[in-house]
């Protein structure tokens, strides 16, 4: 029931700008700095011991402006990460034999930005990983849909934050019928 009740605040928050000042400033009282609070304290206790979830941001280069997202406001280098630290991730993933429950690509940054992705995705889905894919969708390319498919990455998450082409240009900065059509050919190959 509450995580319904925030996905539609979520909604309200990413297409309403006086939502998003009346969300500064409830984010600011203490009543909600202890809920959060609490919730991370819960959450923290359960994960202590694992399984964990590896998150991997390949890239930092995301090409949607969604007006929830950081992103736009962040002062990092933007890149694609090199096969020297993508190996560095993989060999300590071997070696540590961590409890891994699944691995998520994802972060701040779009992971279709990252060329190498589809064998990123296979390395870790060769070791025997469920794999996770969160994206906005835009450059799935029916050729990138195919391989993932091929690849049966276990979930594919994609952010897709508007009802109409005018919504979702104003909340994500992305055309709205190439980002449906690349969907829909996902969906198909899948079937």
């Amino acid at each position: 029931m509450l995580n319904r009740i925030i996905r539609r605040l979520k909604l309200v928050y990413s297409s309403l700008p006086w939502a998003r000042e009346l969300m500064k400033k409830i984010s600011a009282t203490e009543p909600y700095f202890r809920l959060t609070k609490g919730k991370i304290k819960v959450q923290s206790q359960k994960d202590s011991g694992g399984p964990f979830n590896l998150v991997i941001e390949t890239s930092s280069f995301c090409n949607a402006r969604c007006l929830m997202c950081p992103h736009p406001a962040m002062k990092r280098r933007e890149g694609v990460m090199t096969e020297e630290v993508f190996s560095k991730i993989v060999e300590r993933v071997k070696a540590e034999n961590l409890p891994i429950n699944k691995i998520l690509f994802s972060g701040l940054g779009e992971p279709l930005t990252d060329p190498n992705l589809i064998s990123r995705l296979k390395t870790f889905k060769d070791l025997g990983f469920p794999i996770r894919l969160y994206t906005n969708a835009l450059l799935m390319t029916p050729e990138i849909s195919q391989q993932l498919v091929d690849l049966e990455i276990d979930e594919i998450n994609i952010s897709f934050n508007g009802t109409n082409p005018d919504q979702y240009r104003q909340v994500m900065g992305l055309d709205f019928e190439r980002t449906k059509a690349n969907i829909e050919k996902l969906i198909e190959l899948r079937q």
